[in-house]
């Protein structure tokens, strides 16, 4: 952060109970400061990684080893000199410009795959030891200026200023017009779109096909006007209604009537007795009207509590 102000993972983070098990610099968290929850910092993004990720990834880097200090963004540390310096410095050199040609060429099968083992290689090595580590109020590529900047590792990305404007000077627009000046004027017409409306929205155009001239072949197949004969289902229309199924016509009140009661004394005789034997009037007990009616799920079960509660 940019006020070096302490941070920590939110509750719900699988790093929030995490306890260092090095000593003090081998093991970082890296984080993104886009989210947060709380007033204490709590971040969302968080990954931990030990020291030679944070040296290698680092914005800006340099080492001074005659003192045996190093400075990496805006911290300082004491360091033991070693191999890992030269490796740390030229994989420094070669991480960021290769992978900005890969992502030009927007085809990561180009970035170095023995380059791609160093990394991997250096980053899996035992965390370089990093003492008295401190915060510092300005990052390192903010100090050094001058001839000491030499010494500096850092990488510049190229600067994006959007597509090149084109050379040819535009027309100043103002009021209305000024707002919508990213809009281009010129209309693209799709064909498929105009096809579609042109069959399903719009008339045909009629005229145009007659005026085609038929080919000679298509002249063979052409019925002669004398034996044309004329289509007059377009003024009967109401008198071809079989073509869309059977018409519906509605019944009078008295045929309704009739019919309920049909129905209502064809159900009395189904539940009553059956209309058909000679006995009139039987009369079944409610359990096995239920039952006729309605299957078993409705039977009446006799309730054996009383007997139960009797009996003890």
């Amino acid at each position: 952060l940019d006020s070096n102000s302490e941070v920590s993972p939110f509750r719900g983070s699988a790093n929030a109970d995490y306890q260092m098990s090095g000593q003090d610099g081998d093991e970082w968290m890296v984080f993104s400061d886009a989210m947060k929850m709380g007033r204490f910092n709590s971040i969302m993004d968080s990954s931990l990684v030990f020291s030679p990720f944070v040296l290698l990834f680092a914005k800006a880097l340099m080492i001074d080893e005659k003192k045996n200090e190093i400075r990496f963004d805006k911290w300082y540390a004491a360091i033991d000199n070693g191999p890992w310096v030269k490796e740390l410095m030229d994989l420094r050199k070669r991480v960021l410009p290769q992978f900005k040609e890969a992502i030009e060429a927007r085809d990561l099968a180009q970035y170095p795959r023995d380059l791609t083992e160093r990394i991997a290689k250096f980053c899996c090595r035992i965390p370089i030891k990093l003492a008295k580590v401190e915060p510092v109020g300005r990052s390192i590529d903010e100090e050094v200026t001058g001839a000491a900047a030499k010494h500096l590792s850092k990488f510049e990305w190229p600067k994006d200023d959007g597509p090149e404007e084109e050379e040819e000077e535009e027309e100043e627009h103002w009021g209305l017009d000024a707002g919508f000046s990213g809009v281009s004027a010129k209309k693209e017409s799709d064909p498929h779109l105009e096809a579609f409306l042109n069959e399903r929205l719009f008339e045909r155009k009629q005229t145009a096909e007659e005026r085609k001239e038929k080919s000679r072949e298509e002249k063979l197949y052409e019925v002669p006007t004398e034996l044309q004969v004329p289509d007059n289902t377009e003024g009967h229309a109401d008198k071809m209604s079989w073509i869309a199924g059977l018409a519906e016509v509605p019944l009078g009140i008295e045929h309704k009537l009739a019919n309920i009661e049909a129905t209502e004394k064809a159900k009395r005789d189904f539940l009553h007795g059956d209309g058909g034997s000679s006995k009139k009037g039987v009369v079944m007990e409610p359990d096995a009207v239920t039952r006729k009616a309605f299957g078993s799920r409705f039977m009446h079960m006799p309730d054996k509590s009383a007997s139960s509660k009797g009996a003890t």
